[in-house]
């Protein structure tokens, strides 16, 4: 395929080889490779990249995002795609990814399809757990809350006590 614009002309390959446009690979030990740089003939990704799946394209690793994707020497991709039968989900946002075989009970699913967790309400994700979400005076809180005069706490940060009576943390 030719494109024109009113400076230059660009040729477009589905396949190119040794330069030039081609509709097939030469070698029948080769297949088309797809990269998002350019496709090419051969059996695996080059040196240097990895592969994306489901689709199997080769890309850089840098463009793997592993605040939800699992990344290793060869391939990047959902807890489910390395997992399918059993540790299929992940949190999304993790710094690191843990693939797990269940959904944790503080947690739900945020996207069914990739089986992408999120904390549920009340909780946030700290350090990789989700852990209760307190009033900002709380240590340990039975439930959220941002209501300083229903503040739920079961303990109290350093330099405050707890009333035990409307359990709000005082200094």
């Amino acid at each position: 395929m030719l494109a024109i614009t009113s400076e230059t002309a660009y040729e477009i390959c589905v396949l190119k080889s040794d330069g030039s446009c081609t509709s097939s690979c030469s070698n029948s030990n080769e297949g088309l490779i797809l990269d998002i740089e350019m496709n090419k003939c051969g059996s695996k990704c080059e040196i240097g990249k990895i592969e994306m799946l489901p689709e199997h394209v080769c890309m850089n690793p840098i463009y793997c995002d592993t605040s939800k994707y699992i990344k290793n020497d060869t391939h990047c991709g959902l807890c489910k795609y390395f997992y399918p039968d059993d540790n299929k989900y992940t949190f999304i946002k993790n710094t690191k990814i843990d693939c797990l075989n269940s959904i944790p009970e503080w947690a739900e699913e945020y996207n069914s399809k990739s089986h992408l967790l999120r904390c549920k309400s009340g909780y946030k994700l700290e350090n990789d757990e989700c852990v209760t979400d307190c009033y900002l005076l709380c240590n340990i809180c039975s439930e959220h809350s941002n209501d300083e005069t229903s503040q739920k706490c079961l303990t109290c940060k350093d330099g405050y006590s707890l009333d035990e009576e409307t359990k709000n943390c005082k200094k």
